[in-house]
C-alpha cells in the first residue's frame, strides 16, 4: 500500500497549469506536471513527477490505477493550491 498526499484546492490556479509545466510547489519541491485531471472522491488534482524522490512518493500508481509513469518515489499527487508557481524548463 503506498502513501500519497493531497492538498486543498485552490480553482484559480487549478485552469492556469497544464501537463508538462515545470512548477515550484510547497515544502521547496519542484517537479514536471505528470497528469491534471479529476479523481472520485478528491476532485481536481495535479500528478507530478518530483526532481527528488520523496518518502511518500510513488510511481504514478493510485489505488492501483496508472496515472503517469516515472521512477519510484518521484511522483505525487496533489491539489493546486500546492503549486507556488510555474518555472522556466
Amino acid at each position: 500500500v503506498r502513501s500519497y498526499a493531497f492538498w486543498t484546492m485552490s480553482a484559480q490556479t487549478y485552469k492556469d497549469h497544464d501537463v508538462g509545466d515545470y512548477v515550484e510547489l510547497t515544502k521547496n519541491r519542484k517537479g514536471v506536471i505528470r497528469f491534471k485531471g479529476e479523481m472520485t472522491g478528491f476532485g481536481k488534482c495535479f500528478g507530478i513527477e518530483l526532481d527528488e524522490a520523496v518518502e511518500n512518493g510513488n510511481d504514478g500508481t493510485l489505488d492501483g490505477d496508472q496515472f503517469f509513469e516515472c521512477d519510484d518515489g518521484k511522483g505525487i499527487f496533489l491539489k493546486p493550491s500546492a503549486i507556488k508557481r510555474k518555472l522556466a524548463s
